[in-house]
């Protein structure tokens, strides 16, 4: 899963890489979790962050305590904005997420991490990020991972 295939946590990735369809949203929890990760990372390095995802970021920023360092970058690159040289943040990201999901027991998913609403203050917190109207589409589609 990481980028270079030399993660701290490999073999996991590769585990929870089992629980993501190629295309939906997964059965479980954890899957759906990693799937809102690895949605953001991989955009992170094939696009360089050229694509929206605030739906995926704010539920995993609901899912997952994130270090306040990664939840920063999330709320600024979440609509588009492109980016380089987060690496550390994205590596940080996938850890973190690895190292929660050994804690929770799965469960069935029961949210689609493209129709997750978070709460106002949450989104808020993507507005303050001088995100433009049209880029907090919560109807918008874009193609699944």
């Amino acid at each position: 899963m990481y980028w270079n295939n030399e993660g701290k946590y490999e073999a996991e990735a590769a585990a929870l890489n089992d629980l993501v369809p190629m295309m939906g949203n997964c059965d479980t929890y954890k899957g759906e979790v990693w799937r809102a990760a690895t949605k953001i990372y991989h955009d992170y390095y094939n696009n360089g962050f050229g694509n929206h995802w605030m739906q995926p970021a704010a539920f995993l920023i609901t899912e997952v305590d994130l270090p306040e360092s990664v939840r920063e970058m999330l709320f600024m690159h979440a609509n588009g904005n492109m980016a380089a040289g987060i690496d550390n943040e994205l590596e940080l990201m996938i850890d973190t997420v690895i190292v929660a999901l050994r804690e929770v027991e799965d469960k069935p998913s029961t949210v689609d991490m493209w129709e997750f609403e978070p709460d106002w203050q949450l989104k808020n917190k993507f507005w303050e990020e001088e995100v433009e109207e049209d880029d907090w589409d919560w109807d918008y589609e874009e193609e699944e991972y």
